[in-house]
């Protein structure tokens, strides 16, 4: 019985150290080669390659065209189901509060940013579900007060 629990335990450590191994690639008219280009290792590492960022852009491209062509009704639509997803984040946060995980002005801070970009995405009218990113929100306000 341990033994058989050693045994395993070992081809599993075996089949782990041969998954770390870099690639073999196998190139037309050359001999085995190892790959370290940066597409393989961002494959590897989960990271998105240079192609498939194109990909992402050309079809969020595409996504805002045809939101930026939506009625104003469909529009008012998804921001209604837009601020339900938010009120159901805030009873996340109160819940978070209530058991103690969070600090409750940390979470007021949260839900002030929130409610701040949701008002701010409403008003702009632009496409609603690009990544929202405190950075573009600094960079937007240092702009701002630029051209002040």
């Amino acid at each position: 019985m341990f033994n058989k629990k050693i045994a395993m335990v070992g081809m599993s450590m075996m089949m782990a150290v041969s998954s770390i191994a870099p690639a073999t690639v196998f190139a037309a008219g050359e001999t085995t080669t190892e790959a370290t280009s940066k597409e393989t290792s961002n494959k590897q590492n989960g990271k998105p390659t240079e192609e498939e960022k194109q990909q992402m852009k050309a079809k969020m491209e595409a996504a805002v065209s045809k939101w930026d062509k939506l009625s104003a009704e469909k529009k008012a639509e998804v921001y209604k189901l837009l601020e339900e997803e938010k009120a159901v984040k805030i009873k996340v946060l109160d819940k978070m509060v209530s058991l103690g995980v969070m600090d409750e002005a940390d979470a007021k801070e949260v839900k002030t940013r929130m409610e701040e970009r949701f008002a701010k995405m409403k008003e702009s009218g632009k496409f609603p579900l690009g990544r929202p990113c405190p950075k573009h929100d600094k960079k937007d306000s240092n702009k701002e007060k630029n051209d002040d």
